[in-house]
């Protein structure tokens, strides 16, 4: 018996071994053609995301403006006046004019606001310009925060023009310290 039993186990294993083999063999040509499309989607998936990448790049590029404070202030009294510089970088591909805007903050969190400067930059080039604050008598003490803008432009609205497309800011916390 036990012969009988292992000749029909090898039995029904050559049986299942010549059906996966058909199916190894239908597998190897449906691999091929897979293999083919893989490649022909992946190489449309490449292609699209390159083509929609072009815009994105192109406008980063073009609008390629940078501002930073670049100088550190600590004390100031009331009536003192201080100066904001701020260095611009034009890493577009085209030389253009911007709007570039100064504001401190106070501890109560009223914005103070400078008139803001239109600057012609070229393209690759940077430019410095500072900015003066003339502390109030009445201002409040403690310590104000600034920031710098670069603005496109303006547009009209309710309340007057305003600058509108922000291209970059900067910020610090603490800037000054009013006494």
């Amino acid at each position: 018996m036990k012969a009988k039993n292992s000749i029909e186990m090898s039995n029904v294993a050559n049986s299942k071994s010549k059906k996966g083999f058909e199916k190894t063999k239908t597998n190897k040509k449906q691999k091929g053609g897979d293999s083919m499309r893989k490649k022909a989607v992946s190489f449309l998936l490449l292609v699209t995301l390159a083509v929609a990448a072009l815009p994105f790049q192109s406008v980063s590029a073009r609008e390629g403006i940078s501002v930073q404070i670049v100088n550190q202030h600590g004390e100031a009294y009331r009536g003192d006046s201080i100066n904001v510089m701020v260095y611009i970088d034009n890493y577009g591909y085209e030389s253009r004019t911007i709007y570039v805007g100064c504001s401190f903050r106070d501890e109560n969190g009223k914005w103070h606001d400078l008139r803001d400067k239109p600057v012609y930059v070229e393209s690759g080039k940077g430019k410095y310009i500072t900015f003066c604050w003339d502390i109030r008598m009445d201002a409040p003490t403690g310590y104000y925060d600034v920031t710098v803008a670069a603005w496109k432009g303006y547009e009209w609205s309710f309340f007057g023009y305003r600058m509108k497309g922000e291209l970059d800011r900067d910020y610090w916390y603490d800037y000054i310290k009013v006494r």
